[in-house]
């Protein structure tokens, strides 16, 4: 009798693998609306107008990804304004597997951490707003995204919290559990429709807060860009960098020329140190302490080289100058990131062929690959 009860335990126990290996929220399951759970069903309507964004630095390095979401009929982009941080072209990867540019940076607020992007191509139609009704605390919800650049997972909670963050606009804090790289995403509610796009808030030595971006600042900024031109155009940006590094190109052979070895090696021993302090704490949020630690290495170079390599040190104070002076944060989200790249830039320069890294370690990222930004 013993015998038995084990052997019908142990097709029991079989039995019910089979059917936890056959449930709709595997990663097994298909994405073609074969299934009738809601929540694939919400995924295969959702998921052509949902991107992942690949943004490349000025080097053509990949510097991060994340995604973002058809928000309007002409063609705008809804995502997270940190994609922008020291990036000079940006990948648009959809559903159909095409790949476009996106050139246009329409408008961009940082109080919210939001840009809208426009696409040239055609894309597909944008998701539905969910404004008809409240949002209720506990309620059900779906994150969509494309987390480390996979294209394209959902992820499921509820919210958790809301709270006030400009004006009477609160923001939403949700359970859902999702990468760097799906920010920028869509959070839908049970009827397929957007209530927000994800962001994530990170404090030092604790976990990040995950967070839902209400719609209607997206639509507000949607209405905003229909009497008003586009912020910038990323292949300005582009063309702008290019002609700064022929310049410093021809540059550094004078610098090669007239510098002592010893020299050469002091500027390439500070810009080390400088970058491996710098690239922290603006990977942590502190662009401005970056910047500081940037400039006081400048003056230290000017300090300790003096009277020799005088090009270095003219060099050394015209940017100085650039970045103190800066007013426009151009492609960056603040006037003390697009500092921080004025100097990183210019250190980038003054190392030259000098500045040696590891095989298919692009010039931006001097970090290990789990940071999402760096400078």
């Amino acid at each position: 009798m013993t015998r038995r009860f084990a052997e019908a335990f142990s097709i029991l126990v079989g039995l019910i693998a089979l059917l936890f290996l056959a449930s709709p929220l595997s990663a097994q399951q298909p994405l073609t609306g074969e299934t009738d759970d809601p929540l694939w069903k919400i995924l295969d309507r959702a998921r052509p107008s949902v991107v992942t964004l690949l943004a490349y630095g000025a080097n053509d390095g990949l510097r991060t990804s994340g995604s973002g979401f058809v928000i309007s009929e002409d063609g705008l982009i809804a995502t997270n304004l940190k994609i922008l941080d020291g990036a000079v072209r940006i990948e648009m990867l959809l559903a159909d597997e095409r790949i476009e540019d996106l050139e246009l940076v329409a408008l961009t607020d940082s109080n919210w951490g939001v840009a809208l992007l426009r696409s040239a191509a055609s894309v597909p139609p944008p998701l539905h707003p969910g404004v008809a009704r409240s949002i209720n605390i506990g309620e059900e919800i779906i994150a969509i995204g494309s987390p480390e650049g996979v294209n394209v997972t959902l992820s499921q909670g509820k919210i958790v919290s809301r709270f006030r963050h400009r004006g009477n606009d609160e923001l939403m804090q949700i359970s859902n559990d999702f990468s760097p790289g799906m920010n920028g995403g869509p959070v839908l509610n049970m009827d397929g429709e957007v209530i927000g796009m994800l962001t994530s808030f990170v404090r030092a030595g604790r976990p990040p807060v995950h967070l839902a971006i209400p719609v209607k600042i997206l639509q507000t900024m949607v209405a905003i860009t229909r009497n008003r031109p586009a912020e910038r155009n990323l292949k300005k940006v582009r063309e702008r960098i290019a002609s700064l590094k022929t310049e410093l190109d021809e540059m550094r052979s004078g610098i090669e020329a007239q510098c002592s070895s010893d020299d050469l090696s002091l500027i390439d021993s500070v810009i080390e140190n400088a970058i491996r302090s710098g690239a922290v704490v603006y990977n942590e949020g502190d662009p401005l302490a970056c910047f500081r630690i940037y400039e006081g290495a400048s003056y230290q170079m000017l300090y300790r080289l003096k009277d020799r390599c005088k090009i270095a040190s003219r060099f050394l104070e015209r940017v100085l100058l650039e970045a103190a002076t800066a007013r426009d944060p151009g492609q960056y989200d603040s006037i003390p990131a697009a500092q921080a790249w004025i100097m990183r830039s210019a250190f980038d320069s003054l190392t030259g062929a000098r500045n040696k890294r590891p095989q298919g370690q692009s010039a931006e990222s001097t970090l290990p690959p789990d940071k999402e930004t760096d400078t």
